[in-house]
């Protein structure tokens, strides 16, 4: 059957089954794979090997191989490898090591992705309610998490704004009335306590 096969049942063996625990897996995968490939190799690699698993827990197919290359990507902002990073600081003349870890802050939001991939209607297709209200969630979620990780929207935040922050982009990010209501609400809060 080949490696692919093994491969694929082991990874849904180790993830007991649990998309979430799966897609966690499928991640750390890319950062190992993309230390020594490209994005596309490495991408296709995870198609042969990681692919099948997401489809046999019930994910789309085009969702899989979106995912797949989205975690292939991740590996040019990720150290140790973090390809776009030293290319940046030998450009900059910075240091590698701390331009990677910056880098990787500024987008972690790239490691949140797979899961509103596989856990929001961001992949719907066609201009109805759910896609329009999943996007405009996520752009204000994105400047909270910004800012919650920077520590700075209209000024310095002190730490209950950090952590109202993360909260909100969490409660954006999560699909349901009631969380994007709440999530909205600390934003909205945190705004008015910094204006």
């Amino acid at each position: 059957k080949g490696l692919p096969y093994y491969f694929y049942q082991f990874v849904v063996f180790l993830s007991g089954g649990h998309l979430f625990l799966l897609i966690c897996l499928i991640m750390i995968a890319g950062l190992c794979f993309g230390m020594g490939l490209p994005t596309t190799p490495s991408y296709v690699i995870l198609v042969i090997l990681a692919v099948p698993a997401m489809i046999k827990l019930g994910v789309v197919p085009l969702t899989a191989h979106l995912l797949a290359f989205w975690v292939a990507v991740q590996s040019n902002v990720t150290p140790p490898v973090a390809l776009a990073a030293i290319a940046a600081s030998a450009i900059a003349k910075s240091d590698p090591w701390k331009t990677g870890w910056t880098a990787a802050k500024l987008a972690s939001w790239v490691y949140l992705m797979p899961f509103l991939f596989i856990y929001t209607s961001i992949l719907n297709v066609g201009w109805n309610f759910n896609f329009i209200l999943t996007v405009i969630d996520a752009c204000i979620a994105l400047v909270a998490w910004g800012a919650a990780f920077q520590g700075y929207l209209f000024k310095e935040t002190a730490w209950f704004e950090r952590l109202g922050l993360f909260a909100a982009a969490l409660g954006l990010l999560h699909e349901g009335v009631f969380t994007d209501i709440a999530g909205a609400a600390i934003f909205a809060l945190v705004i008015v306590l910094q204006k």
